[in-house]
């Protein structure tokens, strides 16, 4: 498939970061985070209990130093939101390769083209000399399955089931799911706060739901205390108010 192809296609998908950079989405709420945000805010249900207009953001994977680009990027091409919801667990910028999968967006996006040039120097570099490289990612495959679907839809339905439930580790997960912020992100998001609130948009961090077997109250308190602590923002703290195991798809 040819690379014009491919950008046309782009502007027909309903992928939110195709939409993202293709076409106003200004929603009163944005929602980001990684994987567990994705399941947490579901749009279309908040659209309609709500009757506000919100936007989920998230992705599978995403560390801070991308959301942190998303919701710029997001606020260079939209009118402003009244709220960003922000789902602090895995916020820290763990080893992801997540970032390489934005290549596709690097004549869209300066932030994003910087940042993988400083990171992926070689894939920002073979990007530009072959369009058909930078769009040989998983965001190309979701581009075009999103054409004839609404992507704001994605949640991951059913429940997990009892074999995977019981394979569950608590040791490994919960490392993943409270890996302490650096100073630099640290600072980065307190940035972030102050720019936003300074343009009259609400940022509010929330801890979803956590399945019972990676629930730790006084590991998850300890690390919500510690980012209220360092970022001076509050956060809701929903880590524990689903109890029910079949509520949950998966991990």
């Amino acid at each position: 498939m040819k690379k014009y192809q491919l950008q046309e296609l782009s502007k027909k998908s309903s992928f939110r970061y195709a939409k993202l950079y293709t076409e106003p989405i200004n929603a009163d709420v944005v929602f980001v985070g990684n994987s567990i945000a994705v399941n947490a805010f579901h749009s279309p249900s908040f659209n309609k209990i709500t009757g506000l207009k919100s936007f989920n953001l998230s992705f599978n994977g995403l560390t801070f130093p991308i959301i942190n680009i998303l919701i710029s990027d997001y606020l260079q091409h939209n009118a402003k939101p009244k709220v960003v919801y922000i789902e602090i667990s895995g916020l820290s910028n763990k080893p992801s390769d997540m970032l390489s999968n934005f290549k596709q967006y690097i004549p869209y996006s300066e932030l994003f083209s910087a940042r993988i040039k400083d990171i992926y120097p070689s894939i920002y570099y073979t990007s530009l000399a072959s369009k058909s490289f930078s769009y040989n990612s998983e965001f190309s495959l979701r581009t075009l399955y999103y054409l004839l679907k609404d992507d704001q839809e994605w949640i991951n339905m059913g429940s997990i089931s009892k074999s995977s439930y019981k394979l569950l580790d608590f040791d490994t997960r919960h490392e993943l799911l409270l890996r302490e912020m650096t100073n630099l992100e640290i600072n980065q998001f307190s940035d972030m706060v102050k720019t936003l609130s300074s343009q009259g948009v609400r940022v509010v961090p929330v801890m979803a739901p956590v399945i019972d077997k990676y629930y730790d109250k006084e590991e998850v308190h300890k690390y919500i205390s510690n980012f209220e602590r360092d970022t001076g923002s509050k956060v809701i703290n929903l880590s524990d108010s689903v109890s029910d195991v079949e509520m949950f798809s998966d991990s």
